[in-house]
């Protein structure tokens, strides 16, 4: 498999000793093992959240900086088929380090449970 610009990048920053924390949409399941086979000390975070829960916060947002518009929208319009879940295929984690329900629990908290096993898992 040729290696992806996202997971090449992150690759040659930790290689040299830069610590990355990348947010990546893995799809798929040959995705996520591809990147854990390049990135040494790799972990797997698994976020849920709720179809109904998403779209309502996406509604809701009034910042897009890095984030498409409408996303949503699009996706049940058929105006958008790359929409993981609605458009295309999404492989769920099977053993995840970390899995979060965005649903029920506060942003920093879902980032203090992250970085808690990230600290236990890499450091102890």
């Amino acid at each position: 498999m040729v290696c992806n610009l996202i997971v090449c990048t992150t690759r040659v920053l930790i290689e040299n000793n830069i610590n990355i924390i990348l947010d990546a949409t893995g799809n798929l399941k040959r995705y996520r093992e591809h990147a854990k086979k390049e990135i040494r000390r790799f972990m797997g975070a698994c976020v849920r959240c709720p179809l109904k829960v998403a779209v309502a916060r996406e509604t809701k947002r009034k910042h897009f900086t890095h984030a498409p518009k409408g996303i949503y929208k699009k996706a049940f319009e058929k105006e958008s088929r790359n929409v993981p879940g609605l458009g295309v295929p999404y492989e769920g984690p099977l053993k995840p380090e970390v899995t979060i329900d965005s649903s029920r629990l506060k942003p920093s908290q879902c980032a203090q449970k992250i970085f808690d096993v990230m600290v236990k898992s890499f450091f102890f």
